[in-house]
């Protein structure tokens, strides 16, 4: 491996308050009057150039940050667009320049395509396409910024309704052969100016190249005849999200492209570094399984984005904001696969660098304890094994192997309330693993006040309490919500940042058989589309699921208020 990349966003995140989008800067909290904020730039530059120091010293020689659209200005846009957007450029000159001095390389991030009312109106007016639209942006941000190293391009996947932008992005390519002209459009570009160009697989369900990430004939479609040596895929190690449990993406090995590996070292879904969540023991498994691949050549590291929450201090290196359990796996991840260090040296190490300098080495094995246990709780309370194992998909979208919870959100609809008892046959499992994670916090919590680890352990237990009582509602049909109404009032009285538990379902015998004939028709246990699927179900999916969906209630689902909306997924 030669390329090792972090992405750098998260300190852009200071500023933001209440319910927070993680995955794209939050570029309206920098700006006042219609310009960045001096006293904010001045802030997070400071911020900014201390972050670049730890990221370097780590041994990551790229960093990642957002974005191709706030980086160009347009002719044809307007004038208060184009003031704005004059400030950024010296913005990112400045950034740039900081960057440099640290001898990082620099990846601009963006999707395919972004849009505002000029540019929509200037496509109309010119008759021109998106890929000649975009073409026309890349060339402009390699002749104004040449410290560029290259641009990351993310197609299956768009802005979600909170964002509030002067762009935003839209879903633009739906089939591999629209992608494949794409790419071929855009690349002599990149090969002209000596770029590089990171193609994303990450996709989300939606079209025909909706099933880019698992799918290895939609994926060679895609690429057929892309052989450019400045061209590079990106991909998570799983088949899904960033998820614990999965196996090893099997498209990792389908072609022979050059890659790189995409590791997420806070945990969007599974507290965001709230708790301890270890990733080591995976991430090195996946990366020993890769090691005899050439065409792998780097990682892309994610210490503080993705995902939607308001929890505070949940950074990465960044002084009285930042979670040691996501500096903890960051530098696990890279030690790893840059310096080939076993996970107890990761370990022993950071804690000896980051807690505690005078340890003992009776400390530094109590604190690999706290993170082996940990790392059983995550997987016994948090994860379903039953749901884990299996691989479920519903026309292009693989369904994601923790259904509860998601983000900061715990939520049991309808929907998750009768997947849930249909996909998991042992019952009393999940429950007995609940209590069983419950032990184990009792235990961490013992052994870290031995160690004087000063964390909010109650907050851990409390939390994975409610997910146990949860899964009796489920999973042992209690009729009485009383105690677990009471006990999340209690819970949220208790902590003034905390997971929200949202429980909105009334299972009667109607409804559960109605899910029930749902799921055995729509829902497939293997990658293959087959005859049926083709041309009956998929063409179904939006006349029928979505008007069921709608019955049941749309307002029950996160993703409406925060995320891309579940409607896209009937498409």
């Amino acid at each position: 491996m030669k390329i090792f990349i972090s992405e750098i966003c998260g300190p852009f995140y200071i500023f933001s308050k209440g319910n927070i989008n993680w995955s794209r800067i939050p570029f309206n909290d920098l700006e006042n009057k219609n310009k960045i904020d001096p006293q904010k730039e001045k802030k997070l530059i400071s911020i900014l150039f201390n972050y670049l120091d730890q990221i370097s010293s780590l041994g990551f020689n790229g960093v990642s940050l957002d974005d191709l659209a706030h980086l160009v200005s347009m002719p044809f846009y307007s004038n208060a667009i184009r003031e704005k957007l004059n400030h950024y450029r010296f913005f990112y000159k400045k950034l740039f320049s900081i960057i440099k001095e640290k001898k990082l390389k620099i990846f601009i991030k963006t999707d395919f395509m972004f849009y505002n009312r000029e540019i929509i109106d200037y496509l109309k007016i010119k008759r021109i396409d998106e890929s000649s639209m975009f073409r026309i942006f890349i060339e402009k941000a390699f002749e104004e910024y040449p410290e560029l190293e290259g641009i990351i391009i993310r197609i299956g996947e768009c802005d979600g309704v909170d964002i509030v932008n002067d762009f935003k992005s839209k879903i633009t390519i739906k089939s591999a052969k629209q992608l494949n002209h794409f790419l071929k459009m855009i690349i002599p570009i990149f090969e002209t100016y000596q770029k590089k160009i990171i193609l994303r697989n990450w996709t989300v369900g939606i079209n025909k190249v909706g099933d880019l990430i698992w799918n290895e004939k939609t994926l060679k479609k895609s690429l057929h005849s892309i052989e450019s040596k400045n061209f590079f895929l990106s991909m998570k190690y799983g088949e899904t999200d960033f998820f614990k449990g999965i196996e090893l993406s099997k498209l990792i090995n389908a072609t022979n492209h050059q890659k790189i590996i995409e590791f997420q070292t806070r945990r969007e879904y599974e507290g965001f570094g709230t708790f301890p969540v270890f990733v080591g023991w995976d991430y090195q498994s996946f990366l020993k399984k890769m090691k005899k691949n050439k065409n792998i050549v780097g990682i892309w590291v994610w210490p503080s984005e993705g995902g939607w929450c308001s929890f505070k201090n949940i950074f990465a290196f960044i002084k009285n904001k930042s979670s040691i359990w996501n500096e903890l796996n960051t530098y696990t991840t890279i030690n790893i696969a840059k310096n080939n260090w076993p996970v107890k040296k990761c370990i022993f190490s950071f804690y000896e660098n980051f807690i505690n300098k005078k340890d003992t080495k009776n400390e530094k094995i109590k604190f690999l304890r706290i993170v082996k246990l940990a790392d059983q709780v995550i997987k016994n309370g948090y994860y379903i094994k039953e749901i884990v194992k299996k691989q479920i998909f519903f026309n292009r979208f693989r369904l994601p192997p923790l259904l509860f919870p998601i983000w900061q959100y715990v939520t049991v609809n309808d929907f998750i309330y009768y997947i849930s008892k249909y996909l998991v046959r042992k019952k009393d499992l999940p429950i007995k693993d609940s209590l069983k994670a419950l032990r184990k916090i009792k235990m961490i919590k013992k052994i870290a006040r031995e160690i004087n680890l000063n964390q909010n352990w109650d907050y851990y237990y409390d939390t994975f309490y409610i997910i146990f009582l949860i899964r009796k509602l489920i999973f042992k049909e209690e009729k009485n919500f009383s105690f677990l109404e009471q006990s999340i009032k209690n819970y949220e009285k208790k902590y003034e940042n905390h997971f929200y538990f949202i429980i909105n379902c009334q299972p009667c015998l109607i409804k559960s058989i109605i899910f029930r004939l749902i799921f055995k028709i729509f829902l497939r246990k293997n990658k293959k589309y087959h005859l049926f699927h083709r041309l009956v179900i998929n063409k179904l999916t939006f006349f029928v699921l979505r008007r069921i969906f709608y019955f049941f209630g749309r307002e029950k689902f996160i993703t409406n208020k925060i995320g891309m909306p579940v409607d896209y997924f009937f498409n």
